[in-house]
């Protein structure tokens, strides 16, 4: 990859993602950090990406310059504001930290419209609904947290994966192009295409011991619909282990 490839790239990855520079660096493995540092003042400097917090933080969080304004709400009422509030404790789990980082002004005027007084019975709606995301449940818990993240970011960037099963730890799938996510009561799914076999899989992402972004963009099958797979798919435990992949 040259320079300018490396460049382009970079912006890719920020059009969707805020990223610190310790993150980014590890996005290119055989580069130097210095010249990733280069990098990132070039592109600063053309005003192509900025610093998020300015800060004299040695590992700043940089973000595009084309990024869209946090979502707002023109009327923010006791049920828009529980409404939100119970959202949040479910976006928790679905969306990256970075997402989230843009959402919170509106979680924070949610919370400032339920503590007046005449919300008071839309604030209480809070403390008798729960939402437990499955991510969070069951073994290999933590892992799964950090693999939801790679493949929300794969999703987001439209790039191709590599995933290593605890199955079979020695023998990685050696190009995935994810589809889509599935929350259900099961647990949380990929759905994806092994570029070999081309047919469509599901794999609950605590079965995955390992998820490596590639630096090659993701594609579909023509005429492919993720609802129209999901039907066919849903209730097999993964494809993967009824097919010769």
């Amino acid at each position: 990859m040259d320079r300018q490839e490396r460049l382009n790239h970079i912006i890719r990855l920020l059009q969707d993602l805020s990223l610190n520079s310790m993150d980014l660096k590890a996005r290119f493995p055989g580069v130097s950090p210095r010249t990733i540092e280069r990098d990132l003042e070039q592109l600063a400097q053309e005003g192509r990406i900025h610093q998020v917090r300015r800060d004299r933080s040695r590992n700043p969080t940089w973000e595009t310059s084309e990024r869209a304004p946090t979502i707002e709400v023109r009327w923010m009422n006791g049920r828009t504001a529980a409404a939100i509030k119970l959202m949040e404790n479910c976006l928790d789990c679905i969306l990256p930290s970075a997402l989230l980082d843009d959402l919170q002004p509106l979680f924070s005027r949610a919370d400032n419209a339920l503590k007046q007084a005449h919300n008071r019975e839309y604030a209480s709606w809070l403390g008798k609904i729960r939402i437990k995301p499955s991510i969070k449940e069951g073994k290999n818990a933590e892992a799964a947290s950090k693999h939801l993240g790679l493949l929300q970011e794969a999703l987001l960037n439209n790039s191709t994966i590599s995933i290593t099963r605890h199955s079979d730890s020695q023998s990685p799938l050696p190009v995935v192009h994810p589809q889509g996510l599935l929350f259900s009561r099961e647990g949380v799914h990929l759905v994806a295409i092994e570029e070999k076999g081309k047919l469509p899989f599901q794999l609950n992402i605590h079965d995955i011991a390992d998820v490596r972004i590639l630096d090659q963009p993701a594609t579909s099958p023509a005429n492919f619909d993720l609802d129209s797979c999901l039907a066919v798919i849903t209730g097999v435990k993964s494809v993967l282990e009824t097919s010769s992949v």
